[in-house]
């Protein structure tokens, strides 16, 4: 849609100006000149410019071209063509670009580009984008960008999401984060990764929880995290016959 003043509105509701180039004459300039494109004409592109771009040239864009880009127009692109962008490019996505990212997309990302977002970005994911996942890209997070991930949001990921988490990830779980697993993710998590809890994580988790742990899951708690319970969570375990 074009406003009066021949301007193009944005997902945000900003109206950028025309593009200086169409599709074809965008697909005809060099890398080297996409590279120094301004903010104001990257923002013009529509999904089908954007695919248009080789991978050197989604490569070539820098991080303030990349936060230019309109949400809806980047959520269109490729898998290939996004998996194209740098780290450097990757560092630029705004909180309303990553809202539209599909799956698909997110699992395209090297691991290298998966580590580059910022702990902001990780927080400004979905749970079903955390959820979707693939276990190669989760287990690339840092302890840092799983410490990001909101404390609102932690349950609600599923429990698959922390049974495929490698234990020094586990372990770099908040307090608060521990304070809010549920149930289900703690029985989910499997032995190695409850192990990894430390003895001040287990005394985050609510009695409430602890009751309804799975035999198994009680058993498979070291000694350490044990002795690390406060009388209330001792009261909670199950009297055994």
């Amino acid at each position: 849609m074009v406003s009066d003043s021949g301007m193009n509105p944005g997902a945000s509701g900003r109206t950028t100006p025309p593009p200086l180039f169409d599709t074809t004459q965008v697909a005809g300039l060099t890398t080297t000149a996409i590279g120094l494109l301004p903010t104001e004409e990257i923002a013009g592109f529509d999904s089908v410019t954007l695919n248009f771009l080789s991978a050197s040239d989604m490569a070539a864009l820098t991080a303030s071209q990349v936060a230019a880009i309109n949400p809806i127009a980047l959520g269109g692109t490729t898998t290939t063509n996004f998996a194209a962008l740098s780290a450097t490019g990757i560092g630029g996505l705004t909180a309303a670009e990553i809202e539209f990212l599909s799956r698909q997309q997110l699992n395209a990302l090297p691991a290298d580009d998966v580590m580059a977002l910022a702990p902001s970005q990780i927080a400004d994911l979905s749970p079903i984008q955390l959820d979707q996942l693939s276990a190669t890209n989760l287990n690339a997070l840092l302890s840092g960008q799983i410490q990001a991930i909101p404390i609102s949001l932690i349950g609600a990921l599923g429990a698959a999401v922390f049974a495929a988490m490698t234990p020094t990830q586990i372990a770099s779980l908040t307090q608060g984060q521990v304070a809010s697993l549920t149930s289900t993710q703690l029985n989910g998590m499997g032995t190695t990764n409850l192990q990894a809890l430390t003895g001040t994580d287990v005394a985050q988790i609510a009695p409430s929880q602890l009751l309804q742990l799975r035999p198994a899951a009680l058993a498979a708690l070291l000694p350490a995290q044990v002795a690390a319970f406060y009388p209330d969570q001792v009261l909670a375990q199950p009297r055994r016959c």
